[in-house]
């Protein structure tokens, strides 16, 4: 391996830096941001949906749901 002088030397991070590639940080930027999103909507659609609850004595199941009316009365 070739010796470089002292004053040329740089560190692993310059090089790392200096040679990203820019237009892969902006596709990688828009692909964590969908993810995100994905993310989060999955989790309001979850919350949104309604529950079956048993009943504690015999019969048919309740079914549980927040409506528009019942969040304004809260």
């Amino acid at each position: 391996m070739p010796e470089v002088p002292v004053g040329l030397r740089e560190s692993t991070y310059a090089l790392l830096v200096r040679s990203e590639e820019k237009e892969r940080g902006a596709f990688e930027m828009i692909a964590y941001a969908l993810l995100v999103a994905c993310a989060l909507t999955s989790m309001w659609q979850l919350a949104r949906q309604p529950i079956t609850l048993p009943r504690q004595v015999g019969g048919s199941a309740h079914v549980a749901s927040v409506t528009a009316g019942a969040q304004q009365q809260i």
